[in-house]
């Protein structure tokens, strides 16, 4: 398998060009591609999330945004427990919201 096929099946999605330019080994190339924002070299990868009730394909996406939801906007840093936590993840073109849950200790 080549190196942008591996790379596929490890999540990754990303524009044929960049593997022109770029003719390292596997692992040269994810250091690089860590450092690298999805908006520059990404394609879009991620599924219409209201038209499917679970993936089992991997995906590499990109954090663009954490807010605590349980905590007012000026005092996001509180020390109010249990914390809710909403991200905005990325592919490098569709954004979608995901919730980090806490533990539900008593049920």
């Amino acid at each position: 398998m080549n190196i942008e096929g591996q790379l596929i099946s490890l999540g990754w999605s990303i524009k044929t060009d960049f593997f022109e330019k770029n003719k390292q080994q596997l692992d040269i190339i994810k250091k690089q591609l860590l450092d690298v924002d999805l908006r520059e070299i990404g394609e879009e990868s991620l599924p219409e999330i209201t038209k499917l009730d679970e993936t089992i394909k991997p995906y590499i996406v990109q954090l663009y945004e954490t807010r605590n939801v349980t905590a007012p906007k000026d005092k996001e840093t509180s020390s109010n427990k249990p914390h809710l936590y909403r991200l905005t993840i990325t592919d490098g073109h569709v954004f979608q919201s995901a919730l980090i849950l806490p533990s539900l200790k008593n049920f």
